[in-house]
């Protein structure tokens, strides 16, 4: 049996963490969403037990980037191992370029479609990336 995902977003805006549970709920997807609006908040997270099964970063941070945040998670021990999706207003082919390259899942665009996020979720769930 494979367990629930525990999501956690990142987004200096909280109303775009509100909107994504509600989303996530509304298509009856089976997870936990914990929101994150600095990046402070986040490593602090982080650096604690349990991690979260799936972390989705939004490039646009006041304080560090996404890529700056993931090359955090990647160089750490006790993160490096983590999905993670980056998601950003400003797509260029050099961010996806450098995010993959990094070892991100995915890379999508912000705004986004809450529909193609949720099936992103649920076709993790069932490849059994979350185990």
């Amino acid at each position: 049996m494979q367990k629930e995902p525990n999501i956690w977003l990142v987004d200096d805006d909280p109303a775009i963490i509100d909107i994504v549970k509600q989303a996530f709920e509304k298509q009856q997807l089976s997870c936990r969403v914990k929101g994150f609006i600095t990046v402070q908040a986040i490593i602090a997270a982080l650096e604690d037990t349990p991690h979260p099964t799936l972390l989705m970063i939004d490039y646009s941070m006041p304080s560090m980037d996404g890529l700056e945040l993931i090359q955090w998670i990647k160089l750490n021990p006790k993160t490096h191992s983590l999905k993670v999706i980056l998601f950003s207003q400003f797509l260029s082919k050099q961010l996806i370029n450098q995010a993959l390259t990094m070892g991100v899942y995915e890379v999508t665009s912000k705004p986004f479609s809450f529909s193609e996020w949720c099936i992103l979720v649920k076709d993790l769930c069932l490849a059994g990336h979350f185990d």
